[in-house]
């Protein structure tokens, strides 16, 4: 995750490009910052499913959150005879497909 020093760097180098005044820049930066964190905020939003939602694809991994102890879980769909059954009888509130995190366009590993 990009943490708020890399959105405040990143803001800053942003302003020092534009010719404006001091309290211009500082606007410029704010606005960056609040960009950066809307953008990050929809991607996580758009991210986690509710239990409700049963996951798809045989093969697929996804990464469970549980409620009881606010802790994760990585499964493969596979391993879920019942998808129904297993939530109701675990704390789950939510669930995200690893292969989301990722690129859809090739992206390489750095």
């Amino acid at each position: 995750m990009i943490d708020d020093k890399k959105i405040e760097g990143a803001a800053r180098r942003y302003s020092k490009v534009t010719d404006c005044d001091k309290e211009e820049a500082l606007l410029i930066e704010e606005g960056f910052k609040e960009g950066a964190e809307w953008a990050i905020n929809e991607f996580l939003k758009d991210l986690w499913h509710q239990t409700n939602k049963e996951p798809e694809g045989y093969d697929e991994w996804i990464l469970l959150h549980y409620s009881v102890g606010n802790y994760y879980s990585l499964a493969q769909v596979k391993e879920f005879k019942s998808w129904k059954g297993f939530v109701e009888n675990m704390p789950i509130d939510g669930w995200f497909y690893i292969d989301d995190l990722f690129s859809k366009e090739g992206g390489g590993c750095k």
